[in-house]
């Protein structure tokens, strides 16, 4: 069975329905009749794999997602793959499952050090192992490339027919349906009918008549990075061999790559996370000179603070690390937090002149900062606080409630709700908006669609296709396996696919 637009908190017993009678519904079995006689509680009998939610971080504090990196580098996580699918005695369901969904080269490497799309595969798999009765996958196939989808696809066909466990699946509204789906919940504007599947591709319907091609733009702009020879080790172990790549302003990139061939290494390297970054002598990075003016610099030369204002990220670490319990933090705040690349908002206890700022982001009154210096003057920070409190009203307009869910409510009410209460594809939306707001020079869209309905996503092509998203200055990169997610088509895009080294 496929779930379209999936909301699973009453799959999981969280919520219930409301039968005609308590009695009806105690003779009926319950929400799983099939799970009736399971002595104790049915729900333990359910594997809930989901890929829209947050993977750590549960407290809701920032943590340092960078720190991984460190982590591979002096391989302080040893727990293995192989650790964390032991489910006993590996018998022949692990070793068919790690196979054909190739995982079995990477069964004895640090955990930490899989890509996410290896840690995706790693998910199911241990959810299938723990042999529930019912499986629910939500979204299992986005940030898959091909090869597995395909194999992930063929497994849960054969669970399928052999009816253990059964199986439902979440999948965006537009997505490809697999033959072997018997049944389709669709779950729309508060409403929800089923069907039977016809057991054929749907249409794809995100390039809408919405998203025309645009002219294509002048693409000779200033470079803002430049990648020579560039390479990434740990240990005898390559993950990036003599990378060569330069990104030039206004240009629309599509980087593409297998799991575990070294994208999220690579994107690590551009923002500066990576310690290696530190070590690359011809790893040039977009920096500020003494005159506040765009430039190129060594990792090493640039402090991390001023990166971060430089570039925009959107990714499943960024999801998975933004705090959602800084107190009272509110959409508002979580979008000016992108105009110096923190986490939290660092206004509310200010000294007088960031004050004036009027809550729109912290500005470090070092004399090099490319904000205010010490020597700005009233009038000065009043033309930048009117410009980003400006800037932020247009992208609340842009992608807020008002481009994707007419008479959800009104901008300034989206804008004053608190960011933890919103929904996953809500959340990313918003981190969207912290990427775009205060025009970087460079913007990297990593698995940016992931969790938005359809509507939302269609908001955010034709806000990134216009120039109020992202104009000619700005570059950027968007990380996915699938073209038709890339919001620019035609010559719009250069193309760089990553291959994984030959070991």
């Amino acid at each position: 069975m496929a779930k379209l637009g999936p909301s699973y908190q009453t799959l999981l017993g969280h919520t219930r329905l409301s039968p005609p009678s308590l009695s009806s519904w105690a003779e009926a079995g319950g929400l799983y009749p099939f799970l009736s006689s399971v002595t104790g509680d049915p729900y333990s009998r359910i594997s809930h794999v989901s890929f829209r939610q947050r993977t750590g971080g549960e407290s809701g504090a920032f943590f340092d997602y960078t720190a991984r990196y460190g982590a591979i580098r002096d391989q302080e996580d040893k727990v293995t793959l192989r650790d964390t699918l032991k489910s006993g005695e590996q018998n022949d369901l692990f070793h068919a499952l790690t196979e054909k969904i190739g995982l079995t080269h990477f069964l004895d490497l640090p955990l930490i050090t899989l890509s996410n799309g290896q840690t995706r595969r790693a998910r199911i798999v241990k959810a299938i192992l723990d042999r529930p009765e019912l499986l629910l996958l939500d979204e299992p196939l986005a940030g898959l490339d091909a090869p597995s989808r395909s194999a992930l696809t063929s497994i849960l066909q054969q669970l399928h027919l052999e009816g253990s466990p059964r199986v439902i699946i979440g999948l965006r509204k537009g997505e490809d349906v697999p033959p072997w789906i018997t049944h389709i919940l669709e779950i729309e504007g508060g409403t929800a009918r089923t069907k039977i599947s016809s057991a054929s591709h749907q249409p794809s319907e995100k390039n809408s008549q919405q998203d025309l091609d645009l002219p294509s733009k002048d693409l000779n702009g200033q470079l803002l990075v430049d990648l020579q020879n560039v390479n990434v080790s740990y240990g005898n172990r390559k993950v990036l061999k003599d990378i060569n790549w330069q990104i030039r302003q206004g240009e629309r990139w599509h980087l593409q790559g297998a799991n575990g061939c070294g994208k999220t290494t690579l994107l690590s390297l551009l923002t500066g996370d990576h310690p290696q970054s530190f070590t690359q002598r011809h790893l040039l990075l977009p920096a500020f000179d003494k005159h506040s003016r765009y430039g190129l610099g060594p990792r090493k030369r640039t402090p991390t603070a001023h990166l971060r204002a430089l570039i925009g990220v959107v990714s499943p670490e960024m999801f998975d690390a933004f705090p959602r319990r800084h107190p009272g933090m509110s959409v508002w705040e979580a979008v000016t937090t992108g105009f110096d690349g923190g986490f939290v908002p660092l206004t509310r206890n200010a000294d007088a002149q960031q004050r004036r700022l009027g809550g729109v982001g912290w500005v470090d009154v070092a004399g090099d900062d490319p904000g205010l210096s010490a020597n700005t003057s009233a009038e000065e920070t009043e033309s930048i606080r009117s410009w980003r409190v400006q800037r932020c009203w247009e992208v609340l307009e842009a992608l807020g409630p008002a481009a994707w869910a007419p008479g959800r409510g009104e901008t300034r009410s989206f804008a004053s709700l608190s960011f933890s209460s919103l929904s996953p594809g809500e959340q990313r939306l918003v981190l969207l908006m912290r990427a775009l707001v205060g025009r970087p020079p460079l913007v990297l869209l990593d698995e940016v669609w992931s969790g938005m309905d359809d509507m939302m996503i269609a908001a955010a092509r034709r806000y990134l296709r216009a120039d109020g998203g992202a104009d000619s200055r700005q570059a950027v990169v968007v990380i996915t396996h699938w073209e038709d997610e890339v919001p620019w088509t035609g010559s719009e895009v250069k193309k760089f696919k990553l291959e994984a080294p030959s070991i």
